[in-house]
């Protein structure tokens, strides 16, 4: 559990360096009404892998603590409901949230929308590259 606690937190200290960076970048090369969609994707992004590691977190926890064959039922049934729960928050509002912005922003605002909630999986994917490529055999 804390691998996955300090997986987590290097890779939001990675993010917000990376997005202090795009920020002076886009301000520096006179591009400021791309600073609020790239950070509002970069933040939905956040909430949503916080949100995931938050909720597996509990149900790998519940799983841990179960002892009995009762318990290790309870909790899977729990974990179910907490997926589920998870997902019927999770997609309604996101789907709100992109619908609305469709409406609100252009189409070059739509697109550092993405670019920012793609930010957060390049510094995963550039983790896990990293640390593929620096294992020795």
């Amino acid at each position: 559990m804390d691998d996955t606690r300090s997986y987590v937190q290097k890779t939001l200290q990675a993010v917000v360096i990376l997005a202090a960076c795009c920020v002076l970048l886009l301000a520096n090369l006179g591009l400021p009404w791309a600073i609020l969609p790239l950070l509002t994707g970069l933040s939905l992004a956040v909430v949503l892998l916080v949100g995931w590691w938050a909720m597996s977190s509990q149900v790998v926890a519940g799983a841990h603590r179960a002892n009995t064959l009762e318990e290790k039922s309870r909790q899977k049934r729990r974990a179910g409901g907490l997926i589920l729960l998870f997902a019927l928050v999770k997609y309604p509002m996101v789907a709100a949230l992109i619908w609305w912005l469709t409406r609100v922003w252009t189409a070059r605002e739509l697109a550092a929308f993405l670019i920012g909630f793609l930010v957060l999986h390049l510094v995963i994917a550039a983790r896990g590259l990293g640390k593929l490529l620096s294992e020795r055999p």
